[in-house]
């Protein structure tokens, strides 16, 4: 649950920090006072994203930082896998917006990804706008609110439906690619033999040509080596280098038991001895095996003259021409064994069809099981809204491709188009919600989905922003209650305009505005009893109070 909330410089806020509490708190105020920027506020904490105009004017940056608290091992593994600890099951969550681009996002001082944020705050709570009420009236978003029930196992499933379609659509292009180029493949046949057999008259070589190349430098300076090693083997002879190298080795020998130094230079020394001797040999070893062959030297320099004319012919070097050939071996295979390949083409695509076709259905298999348990457990709900008479069914459609190539068929979420039926009159057909549902109709169905939704989620945490809209009356009361329900096995946050909602809270937070040197500013303060009933008293009857209002909006507040 939320437990502290601090906001500096954000859109008219100065600074305000404020506690929050168990059960349900009701923030009311003047239309454009401020109450949504709180919300934002929280929302920017649980993930929405941020923009450089949210930072009060004449300020570098905008702070906002939240305290929570939990009780939920899905969110104890998730900050574990981070590497975040925690201290008695709370979080600090700090977001910094910056006018210079330099955003800030930290759990517990630790920096993490928005993403990381999403995936933790998904299961810490739930924001409810005035636009998640409009969703309602577009089909287009259904999948996701009925996916959102069982968000664990929807993407696990989505996850493998997913894998199985990037396959299929791979397969496709591959079987439609190879249809396509069958008669471009076969007018290439001819060239395409043509530049294999040349090819493999050159039985080229890896390495080939580096080889030729060091062999030819070899050769085309032979009297050079010849004469710079046997100036050094005559060096080596006349000084007698290395037994003058060797006494060296033996004198430091014997002055190694005079100290550590010593014994270091020896083994240096020695070390280095068997090295040059080494390297002497091998000196002489290549001054008698030296031999000049012209005719060795005329054939490599035509074979290097062969190769480098066919890397200009082909514009390619020699490793790339070794792949080529690879490359017309297969493309001359395709169009000699066309009909195998075509074959396999289609088996592996229809494979790969028949396996999305079947992770599809195991979503639409899925989501028919939370369709119908939403839609029981929401007909009872809505009873207790003051609407006993209505009959609700989500409808899970399933429009499978007609053939493996219709792939227009495939959508990302699977196969399913999902509707929302209603009928809140006796005896009449059910219809599409988007088409028929009122305002306050609309109101009430979402709350229900929220009331379902936060139950099934095991959320600490619920805001409401003006969810009880175009309500009044005994409706509005029996709103109250769902939410004062609501409050009694999670924290709940809601803006609301209704009397008979303000009354039920246990908190109440009131938002205003106020001019400080010639600057809007929003201040948010917790409302006393008699301070609650002068608040709903100017709800129930506007600017003028009167005694009969102030009494209502005391009985009000007293009776809930």
């Amino acid at each position: 649950m939320l437990k502290h909330l601090s906001i500096t410089n954000f859109a008219i806020i100065d600074h305000i920090e404020l506690d929050f509490y168990d059960g349900l708190t009701v923030l009311t105020g003047e239309t454009g006072a401020g109450k949504s920027i709180l919300i934002d506020a929280i929302s920017l904490l649980l993930g929405d994203r941020a923009s450089q105009d949210m930072v009060r004017s004449n300020s570098d940056k905008a702070v906002i930082e939240a305290t929570f608290s939990f009780q939920n091992e899905a969110i104890r593994g998730k900050l574990s896998k981070l590497g975040i600890s925690t201290i008695d099951d709370q979080i600090v969550i700090t977001r910094e917006i910056s006018t210079q681009n330099k955003n800030t996002l930290k759990i517990n001082q630790m920096n993490v990804s928005l993403q990381d944020l999403k995936d933790i705050s998904k299961e810490l709570a739930d924001v409810h706008s005035q636009f998640d009420t409009q969703r309602l009236i577009h089909p287009a978003n259904y999948i996701q609110l009925i996916d959102g029930f069982n968000r664990k196992k929807m993407d696990n499933y989505l996850e493998e439906y997913s894998v199985a379609l990037e396959s299929y659509l791979m397969k496709r292009k591959a079987y439609i690619d190879l249809t396509k180029k069958q008669k471009e493949a076969e007018g290439k046949l001819e060239m395409n033999l043509f530049q294999l057999n040349e090819l493999t008259d050159f039985h080229l070589e890896e390495g080939e040509l580096e080889r030729l190349t060091e062999e030819e430098s070899l050769l085309s300076n032979f009297d050079k080596i010849y004469s710079t090693l046997g100036e050094i083997n005559q060096i080596s002879d006349e000084l007698e280098f290395m037994n003058h190298f060797y006494e060296i080795v033996n004198g430091l020998d014997k002055l190694s038991k005079f100290g550590q130094e010593f014994t270091q230079l020896h083994q240096s020394s020695q070390n280095l001895y068997y090295e040059m001797d080494d390297i002497t040999h091998q000196i002489k070893d290549k001054f008698d095996q030296l031999n000049f062959d012209p005719d060795e030297l005329k054939s490599i320099q035509e074979r290097l003259h062969d190769l480098d004319s066919l890397q200009k012919k082909y514009k390619m070097t020699i490793q790339e021409l070794i792949d080529f050939i690879k490359t017309l071996e297969l493309e001359i295979d395709k169009v000699q064994n066309f009909d195998e390949y075509l074959e396999k083409a289609k088996k592996e695509l229809n494979d790969s069809y028949e396996k999305t076709i079947e992770k599809g259905k195991t979503l639409t298999t899925l989501r028919k099981q939370i369709a119908l348990k939403i839609s029981t457990e929401i007909k009872v709900v809505l009873k207790d809204l003051v609407l006993p008479n209505t009959e609700f069914e989500i409808l899970v459609t399933q429009k499978l491709p007609t053939h493996n190539l219709d792939s227009d068929a495939f959508m990302g979420h699977g196969f399913d188009e999902i509707e929302l039926m209603i009928s809140t009159n006796l005896g009449e057909p059910m219809k599409p919600l988007s088409k028929t549902a009122s305002g306050g109709e609309m109101s009430r169905v979402m709350l229900a989905f929220k009331t379902i939704f936060i139950r099934s989620q095991n959320l600490s945490t619920i805001i409401f922003d003006e969810i009880d809209t175009g309500i009044s009356g005994f409706v509005a009361k029996q709103i109250a209650k769902k939410i004062q329900e609501i409050s009694h096995f999670c924290q709940v946050i809601s803006i609301t305009h209704i009397p008979q909602v303000v009354a039920v809270g246990e908190h109440h937070l009131k938002v205003s505005k106020q001019i400080e040197k010639n600057r809007t500013i929003a201040k948010a303060t917790y409302l006393e009893f008699n301070e609650r009933v002068t608040d709903i008293a100017q709800m129930i009857s506007g600017d003028k109070i009167s005694e009969s209002t102030i009494q209502s909006a005391k009985e009000l507040l007293i009776n809930s």
